[in-house]
């Protein structure tokens, strides 16, 4: 993790900047991008192959997308 996340007093001066800079570059890009499961996954049942379950379900592994440009 980048940046603390407790109640630190050493905080990055520039986190606030950081996280809404990021959070404007994921919106840009679900606003201007399509994203599907990219063939190696098998499609949905591939996915659902992958499923781990911890505290939350997660995928074991990493989950491949192809991005294409609208």
């Amino acid at each position: 993790m980048p940046f603390s996340t407790g109640p630190s007093l050493r905080q990055c001066i520039g986190q606030s900047l950081a996280h809404m800079t990021h959070d404007s570059i994921v919106a840009r890009m679900v606003a201007h991008s399509t994203f599907e499961l990219a063939p190696c996954m098998g499609g949905a049942a591939g996915v659902e192959a992958r499923k781990t379950s911890r505290l939350t379900l997660q995928l074991g592994g990493s989950l491949w997308m192809r991005i294409t440009l609208r």
